[in-house]
């Protein structure tokens, strides 16, 4: 059973992705999901992202990243699946888009 807060905090992320969507994105896009989880290593300095986990209004998915890198906000065609998605990112990943 989910907590309250919990709760509150995934309706929250959604309806930021869904507002998000509106400045930033077409619906040619995709639908918008935040970057909410991810795993990296430090490398050199900077982080190498190995896994990166997004929720949307209706699926979360979980990419590996082929460039090591995470953007904030990411539009996905596609029901979720694993690996790299076709997707239209926002930010480069670089060390202003880090969460």
């Amino acid at each position: 059973m989910r907590s309250p807060a919990r709760s509150v905090r995934l309706h929250a992320t959604a309806l930021l992705a869904a507002a998000l969507s509106l400045l930033t994105g077409t619906p040619e896009d995709g639908a918008p999901h935040l970057l909410f989880n991810y795993a990296y290593r430090d490398a050199h300095g900077g982080r190498y992202y190995l896994l990166c986990e997004y929720i949307g209004l209706k699926t979360k998915q979980r990419v590996v990243p082929d460039d090591g890198k995470c953007p904030v906000i990411r539009y996905f065609k596609d029901e979720p699946k694993g690996g790299s998605e076709d997707s239209a990112d926002i930010g480069t990943g670089g060390a202003g888009d880090e969460p």
